[in-house]
């Protein structure tokens, strides 16, 4: 079976029954990949959403959980953020051709999120620095 779970993304890290459970699905292979929405999306709530992307389907050589902070790909739309058409086609390419691209997108190999430092935290800051990059300039140049 597959599905695709839209939740918040406290679940991803947070201790208790869910590490149990996320530990769990991660084990099985189950967690084919997550998908980390921008905030602000849904009425009721503010906080960023993620989509958790579950396949039995080759479950047992799965290697890794390909990761895309799509947080950023969004436009406002009044006192909300809205996915454009280009962002949920992003989206879906990278994710079907499971393309890495620098502070977008990574293939994160399992043992790095079993090992201990991670503990099986599935938070995609700790895999992915989507920050922007510094813009360095050569100050020796500005000066003369």
């Amino acid at each position: 079976g597959k599905a695709a779970v839209i939740l918040p993304h406290g679940v991803l890290f947070r201790g208790g029954a869910e590490a149990i459970v996320r530990k769990e699905l991660l084990r099985r292979g189950y967690i084919k990949g997550i998908i980390g929405l921008p905030s602000n999306l849904f009425y009721g709530t503010n906080i960023a959403a993620r989509i958790i992307i579950l396949d039995k389907e080759n479950a047992q050589a799965r290697t890794g959980v390909f990761m895309i902070d799509a947080s950023k790909g969004f436009m406002k739309d009044g006192n909300k953020n809205r996915l454009r058409s280009q962002d949920i086609h992003k989206i879906v390419d990278v994710f079907n051709k499971q393309t890495e691209i620098e502070r977008y997108s990574r293939m994160v190999p399992l043992h790095e999120i079993a090992d201990p430092k991670n503990d099986n935290n599935l938070n995609i800051p700790r895999y992915l620095d989507s920050s922007e990059p510094e813009d360095i300039q050569d100050l020796h140049a500005h000066m003369h």
